[in-house]
């Protein structure tokens, strides 16, 4: 991942050669972890799981000349709708508990202001994520990704 602060942009890198054949998963490493850092791995895996079942239909985009040609990102299919499926559950199922471990002390209203006060900024940064827009299920404009934000509020 690429983060370019100055253009509000966070973008990829990806190719086939650049993904691993396999991974070792550890479940023990989350016991040594902080809650902050469980809990937001736990956020950023909802998102991805509900941008990848939400997302058009592979289907629908025009089809590449080769599958090498395939981007990364081509939108909901049979196989990741399982994965994102069994991903939004887990969520649903455990990411209160992780949020809950390390915002107990916060204060819910504050955080509400203070977010209200970030979404021009979020719209934004949301709007130069062509890579994610491409593969939206409609067109979305600023309007439609700020009334997005503040509904989740």
């Amino acid at each position: 991942m690429l983060d370019l602060p100055d253009q509000r942009v966070k973008t990829g890198i990806s190719h086939r050669y650049l993904r691993p054949a396999q991974a070792i998963v550890d479940p023990e490493l989350a016991r040594t972890l902080p809650a902050e850092v469980v809990a937001a791995t736990g956020l950023d895996v909802v998102c991805h799981a509900a941008e990848s079942f939400l997302a058009k239909p592979f289907s629908q985009r025009e089809r590449p000349a080769s599958p090498d040609a395939r981007p990364p990102y081509q939108g909901a299919n049979p196989v990741a709708d399982v994965w994102s499926q069994k991903a939004l559950e887990y969520g649903g199922r455990y990411l209160r508990r992780a949020v809950a471990e390390f915002t107990c002390q916060a204060d819910p209203e504050r955080h509400r202001r203070a977010a209200e006060e970030d979404i021009p900024e979020l719209v934004d940064g949301a709007i130069a994520q062509e890579r994610l827009l491409a593969v939206a299920p409609r067109d979305v404009g600023p309007a439609d990704v700020a009334k997005i934000l503040q509904t989740s509020l």
